[in-house]
């Protein structure tokens, strides 16, 4: 057993490495837009696959691993039979009470990262004598956008970090401490540092780092309900709501 948690271990490790240099070359490749686009898809596609197929070939169900969002996809059943996934039917139930669980933790989170996002920019209108306006914009193309922000960046991410990386972390290191019912140990915290790294990497950006702190809250809600769905979900969510203020709140 121990050689089996020592082996995923090793091979998360390794993965994250390749996934990192995959993400520093799609940098480097700014300026070479169609070599960009096609290394941007092999991202995404190492991201879901990798981590199925890794479990698959040692024999360690996906659901093991938190890749689980409630048989949702059995739905493809209803709309394509010979191509159905599954035979089980979504748990509603189930799904219900993460999107509960979903909605505190966005109320919770959201209301003061809102403040907290209108206080900076006040206090930096204020130090410069400018003034801070306030009009509510979407995001263009809003709900094509929606479907991006879950369905290519937040659902790879987190099966990936929040599906492999952590639960492959979390066999390695299962002690943890619980604070407010959030699991606080080496596991969860290496997991979002490399999750972190993985989008300065991507952008030479320092304020990407700041990335570890949602993440935090990704890792709590798949701890919390042994699912991929509210964590896909909150974080396609977050980054939403970071282009909506973006474009609502400016100086002038």
């Amino acid at each position: 057993m121990s050689d089996t948690r020592d082996h995923i271990f090793h091979i998360a490790l390794l993965a994250s490495a390749m996934l990192m240099a995959m993400l520093l070359a799609n940098n480097l490749c700014q300026n070479q837009p169609t070599l960009q686009f096609v290394l941007s898809a092999l991202i995404i596609m190492f991201e879901v696959v990798a981590p199925i197929e890794i479990l698959k070939r040692n024999g360690i169900p996906i659901r093991n691993f938190n890749i689980y969002a409630h048989y949702i996809d059995s739905i493809m059943d209803r709309f394509f039979p010979p191509f159905g996934v599954k035979k089980l039917h979504p748990d509603f139930p189930a799904l219900i009470e993460e999107l509960r669980v979903l909605l505190r933790v966005s109320l919770i989170v959201f209301l003061p990262y809102v403040v907290a996002y209108w206080a900076y920019f006040k206090l930096k209108a204020l130090a410069i004598g400018a003034n801070l306006a306030i009009s509510l914009n979407w995001p263009p193309q809003f709900f094509y956008e929606i479907i991006i922000q879950i369905f290519v960046v937040a659902l790879p991410e987190e099966v990936f970090y929040r599906g492999f990386v952590q639960s492959a972390f979390l066999r390695r290191w299962p002690k943890h401490k619980l604070i407010f019912g959030f699991p606080l140990g080496w596991a969860v915290i290496f997991t979002n540092i490399i999750f972190a790294f993985g989008h300065w990497i991507g952008s030479w950006s320092p304020e990407r780092l700041l990335t570890f702190f949602p993440g935090l809250v990704f890792s709590y809600l798949v701890y919390k309900n042994k699912s991929l769905f509210s964590a896909i979900l909150f974080h396609a969510a977050c980054n939403i709501l970071g282009q909506i203020l973006y474009t609502s709140l400016f100086l002038q």
